[in-house]
């Protein structure tokens, strides 16, 4: 038997539901005590409206659901956050992404940086003009982006299929507009930061610069991935899908 917890029951926690999965929701586990053999507890950061209480979900849902294997060995709370945390997220992969510090290490320059919530989802709190950043945020350097792709790695394997997104931009929002194979390079930054993560499903977001650098923008613990099966069908993510 397997179990995920989400905030939502959105598409891709249906496609789990297809497969046998139960689906429960964080704020909804009263009453439940049950045993399985793989929990998924996805972001609970997803809705804003439940940040607050987030670490009292997860806690809630550990104590809930007994199971001999949880997807990335999550046991507590501070290991989500850790692994959600963009700044964390920096000093583990500082290799692979531009140039990010903390607000009070160092000045926002207009036109050179963007800042970004240090724990948020969907693309969401990205400023591109300077204002009373505290540490709750990261600045990294603007890059020129030629093209952003998700890829989705699964046991420390990329998925060699990828989707196309657009950058996020002033007043704009992410949007899926294409897809395409990986090339072997592509592949194998994205095998590096998979390997490294430690984790069993993430999505990585890739950018691939105008001078034909590939920079990682972040590493998404649980990522969503309806617009990728509407494009190749659920194959490609077949054995996270049926663990």
């Amino acid at each position: 038997m397997k179990a995920i917890v989400t905030t939502k029951k959105d598409l891709s926690a249906t496609f789990f539901e297809q497969h046998e999965w139960d689906v429960y929701l964080y704020d909804e586990l009263s009453g439940h005590d049950s045993n399985y053999d793989v929990v998924y507890l996805r972001d609970p950061f997803n809705d804003q409206a439940m940040l607050p209480r987030a670490k009292e979900y997860v806690e809630n849902a550990l104590k809930t659901f007994h199971f001999s294997k949880s997807i990335d060995n999550i046991t507590t709370y501070e290991q989500i956050e850790s692994f959600e945390d963009k700044y964390r997220q920096y000093m583990l992969y500082s290799d692979y992404m531009p140039n990010t510090f903390l607000p009070s290490n160092g000045t926002f320059c207009n036109g050179k940086h963007l800042a970004k919530k240090r724990i948020s989802q969907r693309a969401k709190d990205i400023y591109f003009s300077e204002a009373n950043f505290d540490d709750s945020y990261i600045i990294q350097d603007l890059m020129d982006i030629q093209e952003e792709l998700r890829v989705y790695a699964i046991f420390g394997n990329p998925v060699e299929q990828a989707t196309i997104k657009t950058s996020k931009s002033p007043g704009s929002k992410v949007k899926v507009v294409g897809k395409r194979q990986l090339t072997e390079k592509e592949k194998d930054i994205c095998k590096k930061i998979a390997v490294l993560s430690g984790l069993d499903f993430i999505g990585i977001d890739l950018a691939v610069l105008k001078n034909g650098e590939l920079k990682l923008i972040e590493v998404n613990r649980s990522p969503q991935f309806k617009r990728f099966v509407g494009m190749y069908g659920e194959l490609p993510l077949s054995e996270i899908l049926n663990i």
